[in-house]
């Protein structure tokens, strides 16, 4: 092979290794902004779906039916759903733009691919390099060449994105997971809820006001429609002590105290008076704490038994005279908090 022959073909090599470089690099910068492309286009077109959704809906909240989260439904929030969908529809369009510029790039390559093949032609019709009777191809000599680097990279960048998505199928399986098992939980908590539910209603005889409509703790709306104000009272009761139930069954964290303030409302009757402090006293978890704040008749006898009692004198729970007593008891507790 002579050193014009040689010269000659290390440039093509080198010309054709780059230039396949730049094809993969290219290619791989248009396939990712296509995907980014296509995610934009899903997410405009479910910003237009909640937008149709929250509109149709009378309600001033919304309850989102896969994680249970409490949307605003306010004229303002409809038309954070428009707002979100035009920056979409602005970064679709700024994609759009760049696969075009990519897609024109690769056009560039692609032809200078093609220049150089047409070089690698008129090479091997100037040169002709026999091998024991046997014509050997220059165009498969650079090919062999100049694919070794690019086929190393290529294995290196391959054996790179099989390790990546590996650790991603195990976040995704991970994420299945979790996602399966908040299902169940999901399930537990509004089977739990409901029984919970019923019994307390009963307990207070307000099950009149129970509503079919209801399946999970985010369904207040949907309990106390009928009746009288007594009874929504004694329901409101029954639904908050149901929660706090349900709270203590499957939340990890302390349960905070349940603050009751003057239960007898709207001329309670002796009977459901009763029946609603005996569901305060005997439905609610033993190990919680309860604050009542009512007004001290005879029917809190029993009740008060069980409780330590503080009167309130005129206007103040506490009087001045107590004051210090009660600061110091404060202090020392944010005291130990902080050597903790």
């Amino acid at each position: 092979m002579t050193s014009q022959l040689q010269n000659d073909l290390f440039e093509l090599t080198r010309k054709q290794e780059l230039t396949l470089n730049d094809l993969a690099i290219q290619e791989g910068e248009r396939s990712y902004l296509q995907s980014q492309y296509e995610i934009v286009l899903n997410s405009i077109e479910d910003l237009q779906l909640d937008y149709e959704f929250a509109s149709t809906e009378l309600e001033d909240e919304l309850i989102c039916p896969v994680c249970g989260t409490i949307h605003e439904n306010s004229m303002d929030s409809r038309l954070d759903f428009l707002k979100d969908k035009s920056k979409m529809e602005d970064l679709a369009k700024d994609l759009k733009q760049e696969i075009s510029k990519y897609e024109h790039d690769l056009l560039e390559t692609r032809k200078s691919l093609d220049d150089i093949k047409n070089d690698i032609k008129k090479l091997q019709d100037k040169y002709l390099i026999e091998d024991k009777d046997k014509s050997i191809d220059l165009e498969n000599v650079i090919e062999s060449y100049s694919s070794k680097s690019l086929r190393l990279k290529i294995n290196t960048s391959r054996s790179t994105s099989l390790s990546a998505i590996h650790e991603i199928d195990i976040d995704i399986k991970s994420f299945k997971l979790d996602q399966k098992n908040t299902k169940n939980d999901q399930k537990d908590i509004n089977r739990d809820f409901i029984n919970y539910l019923i019994e307390f209603f009963q307990k207070v005889d307000v099950e009149s006001l129970l509503s079919d409509k209801t399946k999970e703790p985010t369904d207040f709306k949907t309990l106390g429609k009928q009746g009288s104000e007594a009874d929504k009272i004694r329901s409101r009761l029954a639904y908050y002590i149901a929660l706090y139930n349900l709270i203590n069954k499957h939340s990890q964290e302390i349960i905070s105290p349940l603050i009751v303030d003057t239960p007898q409302q709207q001329d309670q009757s002796d009977k459901n008076y009763k029946s609603m402090l005996d569901l305060i006293s005997n439905s609610t978890p033993e190990e919680s704490q309860i604050f009542l704040c009512a007004v001290d008749k005879p029917i809190l006898s029993d009740f008060k038994k069980k409780s330590h009692v503080v009167h309130v004198a005129e206007k103040q729970v506490i009087s001045i005279g107590q004051f210090t007593r009660a600061k110091s008891v404060f202090d020392s507790f944010e005291f130990a908090i902080l050597l903790s």
